[in-house]
């Protein structure tokens, strides 16, 4: 739980000199729940980074909404800048992406690009496609 749902200040285990690789997990509660496992189970070489928040997949230039468009706390701007920035440091790596990808166009949740107002699922899919 302490290294689940955070914005920024990700947990980092295995941080040593040592650590010839890094293993990022980035997903939602779906890949969090694979965490202590992956952290315990580990080599001791490799340094493992679990970027993980409730209901958030990460997806390049995309940002969470409620349908009313309040930003969700924890998948914002500032959680996909943050994510970018450590795997553009954390290289080479392995990633371990999870999570449920259900388009909800009718209500609910939504991800939108950033700087649109409009919902739309062909742009997503495809921009989701590129992310991974």
């Amino acid at each position: 739980k302490e290294c689940f749902d955070r914005n920024k200040d990700f947990c980092i285990v295995n941080d040593t000199s040592d650590s010839s690789k890094t293993v990022l997990l980035i997903g939602s509660s779906v890949g969090a729940s694979y965490a202590y496992n992956l952290a315990y189970d580990l080599d001791k070489e490799n340094k493992f980074i679990p970027m993980t928040a409730g209901g958030c997949k990460f997806i390049e230039d995309y940002i969470k909404v409620y349908e009313n468009k309040e930003y969700t706390a924890l998948c914002d701007e500032e959680y996909m800048t943050n994510v970018q920035k450590i795997i553009d440091k954390n290289q080479p790596s392995y990633i371990v992406y999870s999570g449920s990808f259900i388009l909800d166009a009718g209500g609910g949740t939504w991800f939108l690009k950033k700087f649109s107002s409009q919902f739309n699922d062909i742009i997503l899919v495809e921009d989701f496609k590129k992310t991974l």
